[in-house]
């Protein structure tokens, strides 16, 4: 993938990366993310995009934007061409390339997701089409055992198999095992980084799998960045919202990056299935988000099983809230045609067969229901609700029961949100509506 640069593309640089500049050089930062959000609802009020901000015309429309940004400030940071060269020279050498949410390559799955608190310029290394194929992000500690490490690469292996790519954030520990599982087995690798991708790009594990179309090395942050606690944090919604679901091997309860992540897109108003490691060998972390409506990893897993749950959670994700103020189809800047022109178009992926009406109803229904079931509530009074036949209501708690994710007790039976400790194999009755035609 060469350089070359879309003109919004530059103008977006110039206003929000650092480039190559020592300390002291200007008398302004670059703008954080809050500022181009300003910056950029501003240029949308006008009817204009980044580009015109480099345009020979631009000083009127500078002006007009001062506003919201200092315009002094503005006019500094867009009068870094020569700092801009340099710095373009500098990833170019590295195979690094960056592209901005203007260009066409751009992850459009965090335009819909993030809308316009998706980054600005992402900085990469590797094909990037890869961002826009099936993926399951792959979190959890760094510190991790033996047989956990195992588990993850198998997670990562078993994705290959059904050409999901794995994302992850690129941590040592769990997310690199699942990695290295996947690119093991001839398949693909997103990973965000939070830091130091210029080093990551030239890693002897990463060179082959990169030049193989298989990896590839994507971040929000200059290539040149230090390990930063905020771009840390920063960094983990966008692994989840890359993907069409997410799982967790493994977290600790109420602390750490991988827990910070998880609660963050479980509160997420248009978060993908959110998955974690159960039984008897999941941590209290695990069980905490459990508890705070995350789904139990089916298990044993399958290739078959891991594509019937990605081409579900694909099927079913809730439609995007129109947002009055930026409606999905204008909140970002108008996509440019890209002047990438050198990169091969990524092979189709096979669909996974659509989902059926039965099976969109019961995921429909299945988010009411556990919200039901954080107390204990016998089947007629979950049909009663829901106003639905008493059937309908045994067979879909029939279904909970068998994921693990709703237990039942007592006489009369009464069905609750399970504790880890009840949790029961995910085997699914042969009349569920998953298999229903």
């Amino acid at each position: 993938m060469t350089a070359t640069l879309s003109d919004d593309t530059k103008a977006i640089l110039l206003l929000t990366a650092p480039l190559i500049a020592g300390p002291g050089s200007a008398r302004h930062r670059p703008l954080s993310l809050g500022d181009y959000k300003q910056l950029a609802r501003k240029l949308r009020e006008l009817g204009r995009k980044p580009a015109d901000l480099i345009a020979p015309s631009a000083d009127d429309l500078i002006d007009a934007c001062g506003a919201v940004v200092d315009a002094g400030r503005l006019r500094e940071l867009l009068s870094r061409g020569f700092q801009m060269a340099q710095a373009v020279e500098r990833w170019s050498a590295r195979a690094i390339w960056v592209i901005s949410r203007a260009d066409e390559l751009y992850p459009r799955r965090w335009k819909e997701r993030l809308k316009e608190d998706c980054p600005p310029i992402l900085y990469g290394c590797g094909r990037a089409e890869i961002l826009s194929r099936r993926g399951l992000a792959v979190v959890g500690s760094r510190d991790a055992d033996d047989d956990t490490l195992a588990w993850a690469r198998q997670a990562g292996k078993i994705a290959a198999s059904v050409r999901v790519s794995v994302v992850s954030g690129g941590a040592r520990g769990i997310d690199d095992a699942a990695v290295r599982g996947s690119l093991e087995d001839g398949g693909f690798a997103a990973v965000v980084l939070a830091d130091s991708l210029e080093k990551e790009a030239i890693k002897r594990a990463n060179r082959s799998p990169i030049m193989n179309d298989r990896l590839v090395l994507v971040s929000p942050y200059d290539p040149a960045a230090r390990f930063n606690v905020g771009h840390a944090m920063g960094r983990n919604k966008l692994v989840h919202c890359l993907a069409e679901a997410s799982l967790v091997v493994r977290c600790e309860d109420g602390s750490g990056g991988t827990w910070a992540g998880a609660v963050e897109h479980l509160g997420r108003s248009e978060a993908t299935p959110l998955y974690v490691r159960n039984g008897d060998a999941a941590p209290e972390g695990n069980r905490a988000l459990l508890a705070r409506n995350a789904h139990a990893w089916p298990e044993p897993m399958s290739a078959a099983r891991l594509e019937e749950l990605i081409a579900s959670a694909k099927a079913t994700r809730s439609t995007p809230k129109q947002n009055t103020l930026f409606p999905a189809t204008t909140f970002v800047e108008e996509t440019q045609p890209s002047e990438v022109r050198d990169v091969p178009a990524a092979p189709s992926l096979p669909e996974a067969p659509p989902a059926t009406p039965a099976q969109r109803l019961f995921d429909a229904a299945k988010p009411i229901i556990l919200g039901l079931l954080a107390e204990p509530h016998r089947e007629k009074e979950i049909a009663d609700a829901l106003k639905i036949p008493l059937a309908l209501a045994k067979q879909w708690l029939s279904l909970l029961v068998a994921a693990g994710e709703v237990g039942k007790s007592g006489r009369p039976v009464q069905y609750r949100c399970v504790e880890p400790a009840l949790a029961i194999p995910d085997t699914a009755p042969k009349d569920s509506p998953l298999t229903a035609g």
